[in-house]
């Protein structure tokens, strides 16, 4: 399909509502609201924003026609990746604070790099490696002291 303005509307939302749900989880983990707290009202905070966008998105353009395997990697992600993943993320902040977890972040795309490569038998090129190498090295430098 094509893009659409309320697709890139319902990214750009997403976007938003992560970073004022790492915001806030950072914010409540730093006032010693427990983890479970924490998380439950980083992750809720971006999921009342999202959902309204995303019901938009439904209602406008339907459901989208998929095979199983497609509609089973939309629930993997959604369980694994951002359920099991903001768990472990607000646990994080709630243990290092967002100064020192927040530039861990920036490796999510080398894990999704690494499993393409190791999942999806995707070719690593020189230009993915040198991009993975700055992302290492700009993580590196900024989690020293």
């Amino acid at each position: 399909t094509d893009p659409t303005l309320l697709g890139d509307l319902l990214v750009l939302v997403s976007g938003l509502a992560v970073s004022a749900g790492y915001v806030a989880g950072a914010r409540l983990a730093a006032t010693g609201y427990p983890s479970r707290a924490t998380t439950f009202w980083g992750v809720g905070l971006a999921a009342l924003v999202i959902w309204p966008v995303g019901a938009a998105v439904l209602l406008a353009d339907g459901v989208p026609h998929a095979g199983a395997a497609a509609w089973l990697s939309v629930v993997f992600l959604a369980v694994v990746t951002s359920i099991v993943g903001y768990v472990g993320w607000y646990w994080a902040l709630s243990r290092g604070g967002i100064v020192r977890i927040g530039t861990l972040q920036f490796l999510q795309p080398l894990s999704g790099l690494t499993l393409a490569a190791l999942v999806l038998d995707e070719r690593l090129t020189l230009p993915m490696a040198v991009g993975a190498a700055a992302v290492l090295t700009g993580v590196t430098i900024a989690q020293r002291p």
